[in-house]
């Protein structure tokens, strides 16, 4: 709706509708739409004086003592667009590398290195996409103009699919950290309680904050930095002793749901699996595109999706070096949840390793 504050009583009506070739090629949404033009006298008196319907020439006045116009929002900029999706990114982080490992064994790197080479690909696409439809929504948006609504509902409930199992994740390894502090913890009923906790928030109407999003991402980012780097000079003062061997251990046995053996020591069967589990490190890919219209332009989604595939594509797969320059790999499948604190705990001792819980 455009509103025209102006302080004569009477208004030139070719200057204030809307032409229609301003409109052409932009995007207005689904739905119906209309485009008032409103005139506001000096007592707050106002006009419909131009209707996209065909009622240009209506006029309809509406008393009114004080009228609102709706104060422009701020727009995110890049550092507040990565750090948000970067939490959600990153955060993955914590349980990727050993979740990857119990199906991957030794070929864990590569799988998550896979997934990097996969990303590469996908986040031209998704740029393109995205940009060609600034409007937030992401893959739903995509299937909605490309395919029809009840196909891009099915993909929609697969994006709420994704979104819940990954609430479930984080809950539960959060608790798995948190047993390490409180051993005692129920971690099933723990994760069930931070999921309610998080659902009433949100039903509260609680908003993001990107300033506390950069904030938790700063920090984040520079706990896993020091995890890295502590490792790789680890592994270089033991001369990748430790690392060797784990590369002549035997890859683990795929075992199904219902206890079935699928493979046992198969390279083939191990990157695929490997590379499943991998996918769990990019969740939060897709994020950004849930908030593009608060972005100060498209092409600032397009650095951010840069951004987020060279922050991935760095930090799993060398975590999952890291990791088996650290620990041993029965070490490793036996913390699938938490490896990065049982990697701190032989790095820093004890201490270190609370502190990094």
């Amino acid at each position: 709706m455009k509103m025209s504050s102006q302080t004569k009583s009477h208004c030139n009506l070719s200057d204030s509708i809307i032409p229609n070739d301003r409109l052409a090629g932009a995007f207005t949404g689904w739905g119906t739409h209309r485009i008032i033009t409103l005139f506001i006298d000096e007592e707050k008196r106002v006009s419909v004086i131009s209707d996209s319907d065909g009622n240009s020439c209506e006029r309809m006045n509406i008393q009114s003592k004080s009228v609102f116009v709706e104060k422009p929002k701020a727009k995110l900029s890049l550092l507040s667009s990565i750090s948000i999706a970067g939490c959600d990114l990153l955060g993955s982080c914590l349980y990727t590398a050993g979740v990857c490992a119990a199906n991957g064994g030794k070929l864990a790197p590569i799988g998550l290195l896979l997934v990097t080479i996969m990303l590469f690909y996908f986040r031209l696409v998704y740029s393109e996409v995205v940009t060609a439809l600034p409007v937030n929504g992401g893959t739903y948006n995509l299937m909605l103009n490309t395919m029809n609504k009840k196909i891009a509902a099915f993909f929609a409930c697969f994006s709420l699919l994704s979104y819940t199992a990954t609430a479930i994740v984080s809950a539960f390894d959060s608790v798995v950290y948190l047993s390490i502090l409180w051993p005692s913890v129920d971690i099933r009923g723990f994760t069930v309680l931070v999921l309610l906790v998080f659902a009433g928030i949100t039903i509260c109407g609680v908003k993001d904050s990107s300033t506390v999003s950069l904030a938790l991402f700063s920090l984040h980012l520079a706990t896993i930095s020091i995890l890295i780097v502590w490792g790789l000079v680890y592994g270089i003062l033991d001369n990748f002793s430790l690392f060797t061997d784990n590369m002549y251990t035997t890859l683990p046995d795929i075992v199904s749901s219902e206890g079935k053996l699928i493979a046992s020591n198969n390279v083939a069967a191990s990157l695929y699996f490997g590379y499943s589990s991998a996918l769990l490190g990019i969740t939060g890919f897709e994020t950004a595109a849930n908030y593009v219209e608060e972005l100060t332009s498209p092409a600032v989604f397009v650095s951010t999706v840069n951004w987020m595939w060279l922050l991935v594509g760095l930090y799993n797969p060398l975590l999952s070096v890291v990791s088996m320059m650290v620990l041993s790999i029965d070490n490793i499948y036996a913390h699938p949840s938490d490896l990065l604190a049982e990697m701190a705990g032989v790095l820093g001792g004890q201490t270190f390793k609370l502190f990094y819980v």
